[in-house]
C-alpha cells in the first residue's frame, strides 16, 4: 500500500506539473485541454508560474464541519484552497 503524506503528494504534482510546463508539446497539449480560444496572456501566465513551480496556493486541510458538504474551497481571503479533511 502507498503511504504518502500531503505534503510528499505535493510535491510530486509541483514536479510533475514543472516537467510538463517545460515540455516541447505544452501549447499543443494546452490547445487539446483548452481548446483554441484561451487567452493567451493569462495562459502565459499560467505557463510561467508552472515553470518556476509557484503555482500551487497553499492548502489547509479543515475539518467536516467548516466545509460542510462542500469538499473544498478558496479562501480569497487567505490566499489558500481548503480541503476537507475526509478526503485527506
Amino acid at each position: 500500500m502507498l503511504n504518502i503524506t500531503l505534503a510528499q503528494a505535493l510535491s510530486l504534482v509541483k514536479n510533475h506539473l514543472s516537467k510538463f510546463a517545460a515540455s516541447k508539446s505544452f501549447w499543443s497539449d494546452f490547445e487539446v485541454a483548452f481548446g483554441s480560444g484561451f487567452d493567451r496572456a493569462i495562459a502565459e501566465q499560467i505557463h510561467q508560474s508552472l515553470v518556476a513551480g509557484s503555482f500551487m496556493r497553499p492548502i489547509r486541510v479543515v475539518p467536516d464541519r467548516v466545509l460542510g458538504q462542500a469538499s473544498g474551497a478558496f479562501a480569497g481571503e487567505f490566499g489558500s484552497q481548503w480541503r476537507h479533511c475526509t478526503y485527506w
